[in-house]
């Protein structure tokens, strides 16, 4: 009959189809990360932010353009944390005295929100809190609080995409972790509030909460311990385990700077280790530049940390995405910056490409061997360097780590504990700061005496 297809076309179509089927089930998938945005609402320029200043309306809207252009159908977005500006209460005060913190940062987390899910409609998207999220300040985070259910209503709709995360709204309003599905087969993710880990928490807006952290450790636990046969966690976190090398550095390796209180911290590191054959690897922000993390296990956990839209402390805005294999590793990852200088997006880097590592996969052998190298091979440090704030162009607010001090930001990577003052050769890590302690009252009273007696003389 005319029209219908023959014996012979059936077989065909057929054989494309089986053919075709391996095929798709083997492709990859991309990922994008986005971290540290910092946005200051408050800033009318119509020129992306410049160095030194957090992201502005401009810059969220130039990246979000360019993000549709070159990244334009991503699995997965994974926010890191770190949403609002620096000080942002002040900032409310300064130009908005009337308006109360919290109204003001349940809209810039709306504004953020709608432009994702203008540009992804169909991306399952994953956040987490950092250290600037709540309007009581900086290192504030609440459990049970009512600000964390206004969140929920602003993400769910994107965080529980397709019934990816069914749990979230009872568990992130209750202290902004939670866990969800991944769209590749036997992978889970696990969402972080990891500012209750902080060596800086401050609790919520009345006081300190102690048992923040003891509460997300045992969830923590509990949730990798439940973890289905065949299937690997990805870790989602704002402040990454160890040391802030940024800040170890300023203090010109002086004092050796925790990112977490020692419990929470060492509570943290052994629920990892001790499930590390459940974990695939984990994303991170915090640090405005990229770098990662191994945490000892067996088998070992990377962490991969991620730098920052927000160019205040030195870096070109960034994003960049991740090429999930079917297997659930990072084939390669790809650094898309903002060059100052010229206003404009660069084109996408390649990590693999730029270190030439000939690996597969960027896991923690890999990483490891990039370690090693940065130790042997001195000319491969201003080239990690370069990566590490997302290649800027020359400008006097640039801030380099890996040069004489390189020690400080290398041992970082891998010693995540006490080891890491001797690793950056730095001593006793709080010892300078307990004699400036210790000493401070004394300097004092020795000015008051000197005043004193300069007053005196004059009057003589």
């Amino acid at each position: 009959m005319p029209g219908v297809p023959s014996p012979r076309m059936f077989a065909l179509i057929a054989l494309a189809v089986a053919l075709l089927a391996p095929v798709c089930a083997r492709a990859g998938q991309t990922w994008l990360i986005v971290s540290d945005i910092h946005m200051n609402p408050y800033d009318a320029s119509q020129r992306p932010s410049p160095p030194g200043s957090d992201s502005n309306v401009a810059l969220l809207r130039s990246m979000l353009a360019e993000m549709k252009r070159t990244v334009p159908a991503p699995a997965v977005v994974l926010i890191p944390g770190d949403f609002l500006a620096h000080f942002f209460p002040k900032l409310v005060g300064l130009h908005d005295a009337g308006s109360a913190p919290s109204g003001a940062a349940l809209q810039v987390m709306r504004t953020i929100e709608r432009g994702f899910e203008q540009a992804y409609p169909k991306a399952q998207f994953a956040i987490v809190l950092g250290n600037n999220d709540d309007p009581c300040g900086d290192y504030r985070s609440p459990i049970d609080g009512s600000y964390l259910k206004e969140l929920v209503n602003i993400w769910a709709p994107l965080v529980n995409r397709n019934g990816a995360a069914p749990g979230f709204a009872a568990s992130f309003a209750r202290g902004g972790y939670y866990e969800a599905s991944l769209p590749v087969r036997g992978m889970r993710l696990i969402a972080l509030n990891s500012v209750y880990f902080s060596r800086e928490y401050l609790g919520d807006c009345k006081g300190r909460q102690p048992e923040a952290a003891p509460r997300e450790i045992a969830w923590l636990r509990a949730t990798l311990a439940s973890t289905p046969a065949g299937t690997k966690n990805v870790l989602l976190m704002h402040i990454p385990p160890g040391y802030d090398a940024f800040v170890t550095e300023t203090a010109r390796g002086v004092v050796a700077w925790p990112y977490y209180d020692p419990q929470p911290g060492a509570g943290l590191l052994d629920a990892i280790a001790s499930s590390a054959d459940r974990i695939a690897f984990g994303v991170a922000g915090h640090e405005h530049r990229f770098d990662f993390r191994l945490i000892p296990g067996k088998p070992v956990v990377p962490i991969l940390v991620f730098g920052a839209l927000s160019p205040i402390y030195g870096n070109n805005p960034t994003y960049a995405t991740a090429d999930i294999t079917p297997a659930g590793e990072v084939g390669d990852i790809t650094f898309y910056a903002f060059d100052e200088s010229r206003a404009a997006w660069m084109p996408g880097r390649s990590f693999s490409a730029a270190l030439k590592t000939g690996a597969a996969t960027i896991g923690a052998d890999a990483l490891a061997a990039v370690h090693r190298g940065l130790e042997r091979t001195p000319a491969m440090r201003p080239d990690w360097d370069a990566l590490s704030i997302a290649w800027p162009a020359p400008n006097a607010q640039a801030r380099y780590l890996w040069g004489a001090g390189w020690l400080v930001p290398w041992c970082a990577q891998t010693e995540l504990s006490s080891g890491y003052a001797a690793c950056a050769k730095i001593g006793n890590p709080m010892a300078w700061l307990r004699v400036a302690v210790t000493a401070f009252p004394a300097i004092l009273l020795a000015i008051a005496l000197v005043i004193i007696l300069r007053r005196r003389r004059a009057r003589s």
